[in-house]
């Protein structure tokens, strides 16, 4: 599958626009596409140790959201956060 060229529309009049490599080989596991996850969720999916990402939660590194007693990370705000140092990274 070819590289999609997404344009984010800034304060600006001119666009910027970042490419982004979308291509799943066989042995990739997809994209993560849903807002909220469980610390266990997240953690398989971007393959760390549960206890690593739990420590890392617990210092403060990812976005968290708590409902109850249960513990999500917040992949939206991950996601926010990595298109903005993509974009601030750009010339």
């Amino acid at each position: 599958m070819p590289a999609l060229s997404v344009c984010i529309a800034l304060s600006s009049p001119e666009a910027r626009c970042v490419q982004v490599d979308i291509s799943i080989s066989s042995n990739e596991s997809p994209s993560i596409a849903v807002p909220l996850m469980t610390r266990e969720a997240f953690a398989t999916a971007i393959g760390l140790p549960v206890g690593v990402l739990v420590a890392q939660c617990d210092r403060g590194y990812w976005p968290q959201v708590t409902k109850g007693k249960r513990v999500f990370i917040n992949v939206e705000a991950v996601r926010l956060e990595a298109l903005r140092r993509a974009l601030d990274s750009q010339p």
